[in-house]
């Protein structure tokens, strides 16, 4: 492969990437209020305050959701997990690293509950 085409693709690459994490940025600061750049090089404290606090959010989304609540978004949901995922694993080096819905920050995949699970709560309410 020629050079100019590998300074090419590896130009269109760095693009994604800057346009992935602009696009979190932005819907993390949206959402939470706090810069993405800036949580992302706290230290200590600082950073488990701001960890702490996506998680909270990200779990009132979710009951949000459960609950099927009119205030309920996806897009907000998912940017909050893809914003805890790159608090935690910190800017992506490839497109391909980029945090995604299903996947959580260690690496297992997430899942809905089980049959036994929902036979367990009791009945669904009826719309």
């Amino acid at each position: 492969m020629p050079v100019i085409a590998t300074e090419a693709q590896s130009f269109k690459a760095a693009r994604a990437r800057e346009t992935i994490f602009a696009r979190a940025s932005a819907a993390f600061f949206l959402a939470t209020g706090i810069d993405l750049p800036a949580a992302m090089g706290a230290e200590g404290k600082d950073k488990v305050a701001i960890r702490k606090r996506v998680q909270r959010l990200l779990e009132r989304e979710r009951l949000r959701g459960g609950a099927r609540h009119w205030s309920y978004d996806l897009n907000r949901h998912i940017a909050l997990k893809q914003a805890l995922a790159f608090i935690d694993a910190g800017f992506p080096k490839a497109p391909d690293e980029v945090p995604s819905e299903g996947v959580k920050a260690n690496g297992h995949s997430s899942h809905r509950r089980g049959r036994r699970a929902l036979l367990a709560s009791g009945p669904v309410a009826s719309r």
